[in-house]
């Protein structure tokens, strides 16, 4: 069972919910954080003139504390008369001015910043507040922001790969095999795993680049034949012209001494120039079928009445020559649209064949029948048959059989016949039946 792809629309939802989420979550604890740290954060808004209380035991140690800072009460002597907190530099019994001064200069190198301030007590004495906090807490939402920044930039990022993991990798390899296709190296194939869109662009990406694999393996196995062809066809001209020019030059020399050889010399002339005629006869039949403006044209007609036509053109040739000829054609009409002219002419070819391969006493027969659908003829013989290393190539132009390459034939006939049933939308193929060579050629009504 094929696996269902998800569509991109479905996928890239999906993908901006668990980024949302994502980022939810990341602000909440942030945001956890950002509470945890607040009192830290304002650590630096504590000093002394914020805390002081005329009762000391009433201020809120608690914040000085929470913000790891530290608190001293002196009283007019700079006496420590209470403290809550420790840090590096407080002193546990007294103060002079000197060390007081040291202590409110705000260098560089301190942690702390040190704040001072008087305040007179519920019983009028006059008492001071020493408050030391770390300056750290003043960076505090610095730290917070960037780290809200940074984690918003870390989501994007993660966010970004995903979604390029999932969409824009298919396309880089859309696009290398592109490529690769445009260099025209058309066995490449796209295989990867991803949404409903890209997989269809996958499959038909494979069978575009199957498709014109195809087209260009046929394109150089057209190739070939076309330069067999050529080499066959100057070979069966070179043969016959050679053998006139020979001639005609003995005529013109002379070399014929009497009547009879002359009359022999032409003899042969005519004969190989008739072969030459021949041969060009049937490659203008065959380029005029092989291209795509012949004007093809087909009327209903007889067929077996053109059978019954050519069994008697043929009939005293075959036993001229010795061979058994059988006839099934039903006397009963069996119209079928056909080019009456060109069909005529490739069951000739059929015919011819069957002669020219074939010993005296082979025997041939002509079937007719009909089905629902179309018109079924046989042309068989038990004669020599065809060896096994021609039938992949029989119907293809200057092919011959060892029986044609003796007896001049062109090559061409059964390559005419085969194009000219495939004009009229039919069949036709060779097979065995019962040590028999068939032709079979299937027309449809």
């Amino acid at each position: 069972m094929k696996h269902k792809q998800r569509r991109l629309f479905a996928t890239l939802t999906k993908s901006y919910v668990l980024f949302g989420i994502t980022v939810m979550l990341l602000y909440s604890t942030l945001g956890f954080l950002i509470r945890e740290g607040l009192d830290l954060g304002r650590s630096h808004e504590i000093t002394a003139g914020t805390l002081v209380r005329p009762d000391y035991e009433r201020i809120p140690y608690d914040k000085v504390e929470g913000a790891s800072g530290a608190i001293q009460i002196l009283d007019e002597r700079k006496h420590v008369v209470y403290a809550r907190g420790e840090v590096n530099g407080t002193k546990a019994d007294r103060y002079s001015s000197e060390e007081l001064l040291q202590l409110l200069e705000d260098g560089t190198g301190r942690p702390y910043k040190t704040t001072l301030a008087s305040f007179p007590s519920e019983s009028g004495q006059t008492y001071y507040l020493l408050a030391m906090m770390p300056k750290r807490g003043a960076y505090v939402h610095l730290y917070i922001n960037f780290a809200l920044l940074l984690s918003f930039l870390l989501a994007v990022y993660l966010f970004s790969r995903w979604t390029a993991n999932r969409i824009t990798g298919p396309l880089e390899k859309i696009v290398r095999g592109i490529r690769r296709m445009r260099d025209g190296k058309y066995q490449e194939r796209l295989s990867y795993k991803s949404n409903y869109e890209f997989a269809q662009i996958q499959e038909h990406f494979n069978q575009m680049a199957a498709a014109l694999e195809h087209a260009e393996r046929e394109m150089k196995e057209l190739e070939a034949i076309k330069q067999r062809m050529m080499l066959d066809l100057s070979h069966d001209l070179k043969t016959p012209t050679t053998t006139i020019q020979g001639y005609a030059k003995a005529l013109q020399l002379g070399m014929a001494d009497n009547p009879e050889r002359q009359q022999q010399y032409l003899d042969i002339i005519y004969r190989k120039s008739q072969t030459v005629t021949s041969l060009i006869e049937d490659m203008v039949q065959l380029a005029m079928l092989e291209s795509p403006d012949y004007p093809f044209a087909s009327e209903q007609c007889d067929l077996a009445e053109l059978l019954r036509n050519l069994a008697i053109e043929f009939y005293d040739i075959f036993e001229n020559k010795g061979f058994q000829i059988e006839i099934h054609i039903p006397e009963t009409q069996l119209f079928v649209p056909m080019n009456e002219k060109l069909l005529y002419r490739a069951l000739s070819n059929l015919l011819a064949n069957a002669l020219q391969h074939n010993i005296e006493g082979t025997q041939v027969s002509i079937r007719l029948e009909e089905t629902t659908n179309a018109a079924r003829i046989l042309v068989c013989d038990n004669g020599a048959g065809i060896p096994s290393e021609l039938r992949d190539t029989l119907f293809q132009p200057f092919v011959k059989g060892p029986m044609t390459q003796r007896t001049g034939g062109t090559g061409l006939g059964l390559a005419i016949a085969h194009r000219t049933v495939e004009l009229h939308q039919g069949s036709l193929r060779l097979s065995d039946e019962a040590a028999q060579t068939v032709f079979e050629i299937i027309l449809p009504k």
